[in-house]
């Protein structure tokens, strides 16, 4: 009888969650050292059920930076403790490889772990066995709209730049390989990959002498080694390009219990205005992403906040609490700042001393989908702050002003809050602001996540038509206005019927605070221009079907989200 492969596929745990554990699947704690170190009160749970990345020859305490690649290093230093397997690969608690031939890459989505989970992602000791074998590696493979652009947009490119640079002196034989895959779209994410015995052991020869390496150069103290899925994939690629005998597998990705903390400022002449923006996160919101709301406050009377909380109320798992910037600023002297409520989000560090990572907006953002894959994957570890705006020439990002994703510990950590108070004289502008006080610590919200209501033209050239203009923004997570086209004063602007669908289903008794002097003023301009011009449309021309929307989304989202909620639209209209 052939004897079988041997396999271990390291799956990474940081806190208590579904278990998985047989004579494949190997839970491993990551981090443990540090875990120690802290107290971490999960610890004993961790013990109990997995083993740790923190015996023998082991980098656990550098896991703040390489995250789940001390379990992969543990394995190579310490291979006989793990039994000396044919095969190891690496997975994570909340994703795993889809071990089905027919899908060759992406990620498909589930709303928890449910009791046929495993059979879903056809998971057996068996399947594993028949994929492996014959093969080289088994990897995960995703797309990106090219390797280099994706970094560039969502982390320090420096970063990227310096390790191929470390590739072209410690490894140069993969240098070539290395140019072509960051300019391609497609790689080995997550750093999930399964390896033979030689392959595993090539690959981190390949991996860790460029980590050390990198982490002796630059200051790793509050970065984190987002070069490693690129280092991944380029090893891959050299290795196919080598002949080596290559799978590639989709992934799945758990959704799970998420809370977000949400901060948005209060101001007492738009309290309707403020009730459509809770109202957006209401509607919009999925059952397991759960919020709590930071109400900004300068002691106003509560009456109106009260009305808000009515709006809140409408989801248990929402909270309401409320932040005294008024008497923060003036325990400080700082009661000029109270006068720039555009400062606000640089204040939040020392403002909310218990929260870390946290999401800002304004009365001027709507929300049009669920704000937790946007939250999760908008990256704050390598910047400080991201924001809705514009970024020219390499620049400090030009905040747009409605929406801004802060790592509070950071601001706390290099007093940001204390260096407002002093740099913000009358006459400088956030931007430059940013520029002083958080040089090179500032990005800007990846494409995909926002809309800039900017536009408030009635009659657009044919490429910006509203049909499309407006279809374009239901697949992004928000709409960000500016004063200029704000909904409640522009009745008719391209985007502004989004905001008014979600203001006639505000139920609370919120006074509607909206200016009709002036919104009336505005819709009888807009009447004139509507009145004196003509316009002869295209006869082919015609709005978005359905396939162009399904497309657009499935590009975005993948099949299963499309799916759902194609069948969502189907039965709202039945």
């Amino acid at each position: 009888m052939e004897k079988q492969s041997t396999v271990k596929l390291l799956i990474c745990y940081h806190k208590p969650d579904q278990l998985f554990k047989d004579e494949i699947l190997t839970p491993i704690h990551v981090g443990r050292a540090q875990a120690k170190a802290s107290g971490n009160p999960n610890l004993a749970w961790l013990e109990e059920n997995m083993i740790g990345d923190d015996t023998g020859e082991n980098i656990s305490d550098k896991n703040y930076c390489y995250n789940e690649l001390t379990a992969p290093y543990w394995a190579w230093k310490n291979y006989d403790a793990l039994g000396n397997p044919d095969y190891v690969g690496l997975m994570h608690y909340r994703r795993h490889f889809i071990f089905d031939r027919s899908r060759d890459g992406g990620v498909v989505e589930y709303d928890g772990m449910g009791e046929h989970y495993t059979e879903s992602i056809r998971y057996s000791p068996e399947n594993v066995r028949n994929l492996v074998d014959g093969n080289d590696i088994v990897y995960y493979r995703g797309t990106v709209p090219g390797v280099y652009k994706h970094y560039r947009e969502n982390h320090k490119i420096e970063d990227l730049d310096l390790a191929l640079e470390i590739i072209n002196r410690l490894s140069p034989e993969y240098t070539a390989t290395a140019q072509a895959y960051v300019k391609g779209d497609t790689g080995c994410f997550c750093n999930m990959a399964i390896f033979s015995r030689a392959l595993f052991f090539e690959y981190c020869e390949f991996l860790f002498p460029i980590l050390e390496e990198f982490f002796r150069l630059v200051d790793m103290s509050e970065k984190r080694f987002f070069i490693s899925e690129r280092l991944t994939g380029i090893f891959i690629a050299k290795k196919i390009a080598e002949g080596k005998r290559a799978l590639p597998l989709a992934s799945s990705f758990i959704h799970s219990e998420y809370r977000i903390p949400v901060v948005l400022p209060f101001d007492p002449a738009r309290v309707f205005e403020t009730a459509v923006l809770l109202q957006s996160f209401v509607k919009n919101t999925n059952a397991t992403t759960h919020l709590d709301f930071y109400l900004l406050t300068n002691g106003e009377e509560q009456q109106p906040q009260d009305a808000l909380e009515k709006v809140v109320a409408a989801r248990e798992d929402f909270k309401l609490y409320y932040a005294d910037v008024g008497a923060f600023c003036r325990e400080r002297g700082m009661e000029a700042l109270l006068e720039r409520s555009e400062l606000y989000p640089l204040l939040l560090g020392d403002l909310l001393p218990k929260v870390g990572k946290c999401l800002y907006v304004t009365q001027n953002v709507l929300i049009m989908k669920d704000v937790e894959e946007f939250f999760r994957l908008c990256s704050v570890d390598d910047f400080w702050i991201s924001v809705a705006g514009t970024q020219e020439n390499g620049g400090t990002p030009a905040p747009f002003g409605a929406s801004w994703v802060l790592n509070l510990n950071r601001l706390r950590g290099h007093n940001v809050c204390q260096a407002v108070a002093a740099n913000a004289k009358p006459d400088v502008t956030v931007t430059a602001l940013l520029e002083q006080i958080c040089p090179n610590q500032v990005s800007v919200y990846p494409t995909w996540a926002w809309v800039k209501a900017d536009e408030t033209a009635l009659l657009a050239p044919k490429e910006q038509r509203r049909a499309i203009l407006q279809n374009n923004a239901v697949w992004h997570t928000m709409i960000c206005y500016n004063d200029a086209t704000a909904p409640s004063r522009n009745l008719q602007a391209t985007y502004s019927n989004f905001w008014w669908n979600i203001a006639c289903t505000v139920t609370a008794p919120v006074p509607f605070d909206v200016d009709p002097t002036e919104a009336l003023r505005k819709l009888n301009e807009d009447q004139k221009i509507l009145n004196t011009t003509t316009v002869t449309a295209p006869r082919k021309e015609k709005a978005p079907g359905m396939v162009f929307k399904a497309k657009q989304y499935y590009r975005q989202f993948g099949f299963r989200a499309t799916v759902r909620r194609f069948f969502q639209k189907l039965f709202r209209k039945g």
